[in-house]
C-alpha cells in the first residue's frame, strides 16, 4: 500500500518510458527471467502503469533489463522504481543525489553511454 505520507517530487518536464536495469552479478537465464516477470507485475501492480514488455541481456558484469511502458513517467517516480527493481545501489544513490539538481535528465548517463559504444563496435 503506497504510503500518504511519502514526500512526492515536484513535477518536471523530465519522463521516462522505459526503466533501464543494470544488474551487475551473473546470475543464470532463468533467474534473470523471473525477475522479468516480477520487475513486471510491480510496476503494473503496485504502481499502476501498464508495461507493454520487458527485455533483457547480458552484459559484461551480469544483465542489462529494460521495462518499457505504455506511458511516461516522471523522473522521482522512475528512480523509485529503479531502486524497488534492484538497478546498480551505486547508480540509484547518484539519482536520487541529483533529483536537487539540474541533472534531472542524465539519469542513464553510464548506462546510456556504455551502450552507445558497445553498439559502435
Amino acid at each position: 500500500m503506497k504510503d500518504p505520507d511519502v514526500q512526492q517530487c515536484e513535477s518536471g518536464s523530465d519522463s521516462y518510458s522505459v526503466i533501464k536495469l543494470d544488474i551487475d552479478f551473473k546470475v543464470p537465464k532463468w533467474w534473470i527471467a523471473e525477475r522479468a516477470e516480477i520487475a513486471k507485475f510491480i510496476v503494473e501492480q503496485y504502481y499502476g502503469i501498464k508495461v507493454n514488455y520487458v527485455n533483457y541481456a547480458r552484459s559484461k558484469h551480469g544483465w542489462h533489463m529494460w521495462v518499457v511502458m505504455a506511458k511516461p513517467i516522471d523522473y522521482c517516480l522512475y528512480g523509485r522504481i529503479k531502486f524497488m527493481l534492484g538497478d546498480d545501489i551505486n547508480r540509484v544513490k547518484y539519482h536520487f543525489i541529483r533529483e536537487d539538481f539540474t541533472l534531472r535528465d542524465k539519469f542513464d548517463l553510464l548506462f546510456n553511454e556504455k551502450r552507445k559504444y558497445q553498439s559502435k563496435a
